[in-house]
């Protein structure tokens, strides 16, 4: 096992760039308990050996996966699992409530978090980058790992970081510790985080080494551009960072180390930051199956967009798709480990809610949109070119989804599945089975149906690729993902006859 030692050379804690001394005098560590290093050991034969580890090496790509240990500020727990009292969430527990008594530590003007002391950490992370330099775009993309195990954006959008030739970062979730030192000892059992806070600095201190790049970084070159992004769960730390961490993670230079934030899923409300923000959302990470129970975020979701230089924002609320469905992965991608697999909860849910016998799980087409997302982000960061803006859902005075008339939520960012449809697409009600409510069902038109709205298959056909088409000329999706929605609607359209 090879250990590297690497001198942060100037970038303590979690704001690169600062010395301690500096730091200290604004009251954000105490001083003299830093080591300021990040010791790195690589972990051998991370594809054969390692845990939640793609293989990319047919897109000229290779992995390494290092056990990092740092020491930080700790700060005042903003939950019951950052107390340690639980490993996730309780789910049936609304947000509001469940996380009351921590409520003064995430200070509601966004200001520093209260610092406990300082605290040691050892944590895991992979590291996807190109076999040649010369491949290197210099983005970086940041991802978290879910605290219940998986890596959402990197699953459904990894073509895209590999195509374009980004570095991709993993951060393993401080919950998953534990697991991962019981299950495989010899390879993991160094793994510690004894205060969990120190995961928020854990992210800046890593961000900020792989920012500067060179010999004390697993990257050759340095991070021109860094995004951090996560699904659902991993999005609520992207959004948690971006609140209270944005403003101590800097550079030598001042500049904050993160040029954007992608957290793909959940809102919630955030301050102006000097970053960019683009998001996009299903209808039941809004309404049944997430944030929704927040009034606080059905308030911001309606004055998220902005384009002023200090609260660089967009969001896009996509009717159709649902919070726990995934498209599978398609030529051209990373291929996912082994034990990537998830249980078959639709058929599960099918039986337990009693959902129509005709009902069929969803795999609605959203990946185009999300790389959509990150395209849009680094042309705002590079050339100033803000984002397309889109429509929210539409809602009434209750915050109830208003519908159409086949039962599709009316407004948002409509993909040809829903504005030219084929099925209405049924969201799991909030007061329904806490597992369920990430999912839902799609009910297909019936043939009379979709021969009185289109009259043939060839017909239905030329209006959704039409339909695909427009969001390419109004700047929502790429040319490349439109050729996948057109293709794979070719083999998955009804039939007519």
């Amino acid at each position: 096992m090879r250990t590297t030692t690497l001198c942060r050379r100037g970038f303590l804690l979690q704001a690169g760039g600062a010395s301690l001394a500096t730091l200290c005098g604004r009251g954000w560590c105490s001083p003299g308990n830093s080591s300021g290093h990040l010791v790195l050991k690589v972990l051998p034969d991370p594809l054969a050996k390692g845990d939640l580890i793609w293989d990319a090496s047919d897109n000229d790509y290779e992995v390494e996966e290092y056990i990092v240990s740092g020491e930080g500020p700790t700060f005042a727990p903003m939950s019951p699992t950052e107390a340690g009292k639980n490993e996730r969430p309780d789910p049936s527990i609304p947000w509001s409530q469940r996380d009351l008594e921590y409520a003064a530590n995430l200070p509601a003007d966004y200001s520093a978090r209260p610092q406990t002391g300082l605290g040691r950490y050892a944590t895991r992370i992979a590291v996807y980058r190109p076999r040649s330099r010369r491949k290197m775009s210099g983005n970086v993309i940041v991802e978290a790992v879910h605290p219940a195990g998986g890596i959402g954006v990197w699953a459904t959008a990894n073509r895209f970081f590999l195509q374009r030739g980004d570095a991709v970062v993993h951060i393993e979730a401080p919950g998953r510790l534990e697991l991962l030192k019981r299950q495989w000892p010899d390879r993991y059992g160094m793994l510690s985080m004894p205060d969990r806070s120190s995961f928020w600095t854990s992210i800046s201190q890593i961000a900020s080494m792989i920012k500067a790049g060179g010999p004390d970084s697993p990257l050759p070159i340095h991070g021109r551009r860094m995004y951090f992004t996560g699904y659902s769960g991993s999005a609520d730390y992207v959004y948690i960072f971006l609140s209270y961490h944005h403003r101590l993670t800097r550079t030598a230079e001042g500049r904050p180390v993160f040029d954007g934030y992608l957290p793909m899923s959940v809102i919630r409300p955030v301050p102006s930051i000097d970053a960019v923000i683009v998001t996009t959302a299903t209808e039941n990470d809004m309404f049944g199956n997430a944030s929704g129970d927040l009034p606080a975020a059905y308030a911001f979701r309606k004055i998220f967009d902005n384009d002023a230089p200090d609260a660089r924002r967009r969001r896009y609320e996509m009717p159709g798709p649902f919070h726990g469905e995934h498209q599978p992965p398609e030529p051209r991608m990373a291929v996912p480990p082994r034990n990537h697999g998830s249980p078959d909860l639709f058929t599960s849910c099918v039986a337990e809610l009693h959902w129509p016998m005709d009902s069929m799980s969803n795999e609605f087409p959203r990946r185009a949109m999300i790389e959509a997302c990150f395209h849009h982000a680094s042309r705002w960061v590079e050339t100033g070119v803000p984002p397309p803006r889109a429509p929210l859902i539409e809602t009434d005075a209750n915050n109830k989804v208003v519908t159409d008339e086949n039962g599709n939520a009316c407004g948002g960012l409509r993909f040809p599945d829903v504005s030219v449809p084929a099925d209405t697409f049924v969201p799991t009600a909030r007061d329904e089975a806490v597992r369920c409510r990430s999912i839902g069902y799609r009910l297909p038109f019936s043939r009379s149906k979709m021969v009185a709205l289109y009259g043939s298959r060839e017909r239905y056909l030329a209006l959704y690729n039409a339909a695909v088409d427009k969001l390419v000329r109004e700047g929502f999706i790429l040319p490349e993902g439109a050729s996948d929605l057109k293709s794979a609607r070719r083999w998955t359209a009804p039939l007519f006859g």
